[in-house]
């Protein structure tokens, strides 16, 4: 033992230099461990990061170019083209730019719904659209129009709330004047017509036809140059004005949203009115006929009616 204290007395320097370095190496070698432990954290998280944002880049890529209904995958090109304006249309919004918006929608969507920017604002911005709010879009139909269903919702980060409440539109994007426009509020599209028949001096005409996601709208004129006042539709017969598709199935107008006067026309005069059908959009949707099977021809004898069938 003396001696073990003796040499320790002896190299007492060199021993604690040498303790010291071994203390260091391991020290040292511990921060390194740590640097590569961490450094390899922050690398997999990366990588994590990445495939997370891929997986959420191919999801959203592949909601917005395969269709939820009917219709083909859309092209790359095409599904940029819908996504910078269905994003370009909310940004404006969201920014107060309510005239660019309003700029973005076509005229036949202008003339529905916002004669004016002011009714814009008032019955849409004011109604849809906040500061914090989110939307979230997915290719419905691209069968004949590009239609996208839309949510619109709160922003759970922004405002604390938690809520699984939304409001839905449905956006299509259209050709206008080699312009790329929307229509929203669900409308469609509109297509011109003229399809007519003539029977007794009297002419039913089809103008156009407003398509929505759920209806279609028929405008009509009615020019009577016949001696007798005429009733289009007495309203006895829930059924006896429809729409008849390729497969025969019939489609009932929903007449009692029109006034009594809507469907009557006095002796030489033309009356332009809308009727409404329930039948939601699709893209093999075959319309053939609208039928008028209760057409009276004098107003004073309601017992002898007519058919009147327009093929479209």
């Amino acid at each position: 033992m003396n001696r073990l204290i003796r040499f320790y007395n002896q190299n007492r320097l060199q021993f604690w230099i040498t303790v010291l370095m071994i203390a260091g190496i391991i020290l040292l070698i511990h921060i390194i461990n740590g640097f590569i432990v961490e450094d390899n954290a922050r690398k997999a998280s990366q990588v994590n990061n990445t495939v997370k944002e891929s997986k959420e880049e191919r999801l959203i890529n592949q909601k917005a170019s395969n269709p939820i209904i009917d219709g083909n995958n859309l092209s790359k090109e095409q599904r940029e083209i819908n996504k910078n304006i269905i994003d370009n249309f909310f940004q404006y919004c969201k920014n107060g730019e309510d005239e660019q918006a309003y700029n973005l929608l076509t005229e036949n969507c202008k003339e529905l719904f916002f004669n004016t920017l002011q009714d814009f604002r008032v019955n849409y911005i004011n109604k849809i659209i906040s500061s914090n709010m989110k939307y979230d879009y997915e290719l419905w139909n691209s069968s004949r129009y590009n239609v996208y269903r839309i949510k619109i919702y709160e922003d759970m980060l922004s405002t604390g709330k938690v809520s699984n409440s939304y409001k839905e539109d449905y956006f299509t994007i259209v050709n206008e004047k080699s312009q790329t426009k929307l229509n929203i509020n669900s409308f469609i599209s509109r297509v011109y017509r003229n399809s007519n028949v003539t029977k007794n001096n009297v002419t039913i005409k089809v103008n156009y036809i407003d398509i929505y996601k759920d209806t279609l709208i028929y405008n009509l004129t009615v020019s009577n140059n016949s001696s007798k006042n005429i009733i289009l539709d007495t309203r006895k017969n829930t059924n006896s004005t429809y729409l008849e598709n390729s497969y025969g199935v019939k489609t009932p107008a929903l007449l009692y949203e029109n006034y009594e006067k809507d469907l009557m026309c006095g002796v030489k005069q033309e009356n332009t009115l809308n009727i409404k059908f329930n039948i939601t959009y699709r893209g093999d949707l075959s319309i053939e006929k609208l039928v008028f099977s209760d057409v009276i021809l004098d107003s004073n004898n309601t017992s002898i009616s007519e058919e009147f069938k327009i093929e479209l």
